[in-house]
């Protein structure tokens, strides 16, 4: 005979079993949840369930799921759907967290797509499908158990292998930066000096108490084609003039109006060539034609831009570099003829800027998608430094894009470093972290999208830009471009410490390269522990590490040659 505790103890366990049981694995049928401006369908063939629902076509308009889970826990949503009229972005939101924009590929049946992971509370769930562009017909979601996350595999060095010592100290800074912080950005109205009352830098200064740490700035009115109905630009001396006062990060994007075939009608004006709706340029004949007068105008705007970016390296100035943004969604020529001509204008941009014109002090940024055609764009580990997207959510929605940032660390292998390279709603830091989306730094885009305070109002910039995860102009270290790199080391047991049992010290060896001006062992949460300058560092050293538990600790090199290279000697 069960005891009665016991048989109430069974019966939880038993209902708890039944209801993760219902989690993993399970479909939730799209008729049977909440609906809002939308309704059931049986018009197409192939559903599951007694139908689907149809009719996301007015914003507001959505489904919603109620899900029980058990415990807490990480899991695989996936989606159900239709998009027979093209390719459609829409929300989907858990427990009211918009997990982003996520895309429904066209398909003329109805097909399974992966949402990416999502975080269930214990207890009672929502999931919600809501209408973004809107479109699409919702058959069911499921839902797995999550895989474990892609390994970090992340290049110590920069692609270029001749990168100049600020970009190679830029690079390894941020580096071992990503996961701990996000640098805050803002990009700066073309035509406004940041030290303009009026700039969006000064605006988010004057509302939250501090400058971003990263500045993000255009060439557009360098590109000849503009210079020559007579537009100008102040961007580059605005640039050095950030580096040299306030010692910050700089980001430099290109809307690059098209070198020839410009419409010039009331409707597409010269000054919106970068459109693809203002131009006939096709990138396509262009890179299968380099003979043409066409390509050689290109190689002229290219060469335009060099004699700008040639201004910056020679003020030491490195730059995160993002051309050829928003390829895929063809709205921009470069991205018009689709991936096969891109990837060419991409490699073919980066072997003229780097190899023909030397140009050293550039740390590239491709702007990606999370679409499963992503791969396809992309110009390959060689060509690219940092992976970007540019997301821009409803007004006021915070959300840190999680699902984004899972599926992009899968689909590149966890290659690269993962960054929001471009934002209208500034993303909430403590979903970042808590949602593990760390993204490595936001750059919020012009004008209205941080002064008129729909997208992001004046409290959300402040709580953002004092973010304790969040790293702004003031808490850049004064030698960040002049930084070496860092050294992982794991202390495996308290009495038997690696890399020597016997002293408990790491031995380091600089004799075949110079002194640096400071040693420091952090904890992987960034708790300085040891620190050690001036005469206390030698040409051979140990380094003891009594006083610290088992663990992994990151051990800092900085010195003003970020070329260097320190030799770590493990004993």
């Amino acid at each position: 005979m069960i005891g009665k505790k016991r048989f109430y103890s069974l019966i939880v366990f038993l209902g708890a079993c039944l209801i993760s049981a219902t989690v993993n694995g399970q479909k939730y049928e799209a008729e049977d949840g909440q609906l809002t401006g939308v309704s059931v369908a049986k018009t197409l063939s192939g559903y599951s369930g007694t139908g689907y629902v149809t009719g996301f076509d007015n914003d507001g308009d959505k489904v919603v799921f109620k899900i029980t889970s058990a415990t807490a826990g990480k899991y695989e949503l996936f989606v159900s759907y239709a998009a027979t009229s093209g390719n459609k972005n829409n929300f989907v939101y858990v427990n009211n967290d918009n997990l982003g924009d996520i895309l429904f590929s066209k398909t003329s049946k109805f097909s399974e797509i992966s949402a990416g992971n999502i975080q269930l509370k214990a207890g009672e769930n929502t999931i919600s499908i809501e209408k973004s562009w809107g479109w699409i017909d919702v058959d069911y979601i499921r839902i797995n158990n999550a895989a474990a996350p892609t390994s970090w595999n992340i290049s110590p060095a920069p692609v270029n292998k001749n990168a100049s010592p600020e970009a190679v100290s830029m690079y390894k800074f941020l580096l071992s930066n990503f996961g701990k912080t996000t640098f805050a950005g803002q990009f700066q109205s073309e035509d406004l000096l940041y030290t303009n009352s009026s700039s969006d830098i000064d605006f988010v200064h004057s509302v939250s108490g501090k400058y971003p740490a990263v500045y993000g700035n255009d060439l557009i009115d360098y590109s000849p084609s503009r210079v020559s109905h007579g537009s100008s630009s102040k961007a580059i001396e605005d640039i050095i003039g950030w580096h040299t006062t306030k010692n910050g990060i700089v980001t430099l994007t290109w809307h690059w109006n098209a070198p020839t075939d410009l419409y010039e009608t009331a409707e597409n004006q010269w000054w919106s060539g970068f459109y693809t709706r203002a131009t006939s340029f096709d990138i396509a004949w262009v890179m299968n034609n380099p003979d043409s007068d066409k390509y050689k105008l290109m190689i002229s705007d290219i060469d335009a831009i060099a004699v700008q970016l040639k201004k910056l390296q020679d003020k030491n100035i490195p730059i995160l570099w993002r051309p050829l943004h928003e390829a895929e969604g063809a709205w921009f020529w470069w991205g018009a003829k689709g991936p096969d001509a891109c990837v060419k204008l991409w490699k073919l941009l980066y072997d003229r800027l780097t190899n023909y014109h030397g140009i050293n002090n550039l740390i590239w940024v491709w702007t990606t998608t999370d679409s499963p055609a992503a791969l396809s764009w992309y110009p390959g580990d060689e060509y690219v430094d940092i992976l970007g997207v540019d997301v821009y959510l409803k007004d006021g929605d915070h959300s840190a894009s999680p699902t984004m940032f899972d599926k992009l660390r899968t689909i590149f292998e966890g290659k690269k470093m993962l960054t929001m390279s471009e934002d209208g709603t500034i993303p909430d830091p403590e979903k970042m972290y808590s949602q593990d989306a760390p993204w490595l730094y936001f750059c919020t885009w012009v004008g209205d999208f941080v002064k008129a305070g729909k997208q992001n109002s004046r409290e959300h910039i402040s709580y953002v830009f004092n973010h304790e995860k969040v790293t702004t102009l003031d808490e850049l270290p004064a030698n960040w471009n002049t930084y070496v790199g860092v050294e992982n080391f794991n202390i495996k047991k308290k009495m038997n410490y690696f890399p020597n049992p016997v002293t408990n010290q790491l031995t380091i060896d600089f004799t075949q390269s110079e002194l640096p001006s400071e040693i420091t062992v952090f904890t992987t949460t960034g708790e300085k522990r040891v620190s050690i300058t001036g005469e206390a560092i030698m040409q051979k050293m140990n380094i003891p590490f009594d006083e610290l538990i088992p663990g992994m600790y990151i051990i800092q090199f900085k010195s003003n040659n970020p070329m260097q290279s320190i030799k770590v000697t493990k004993q």
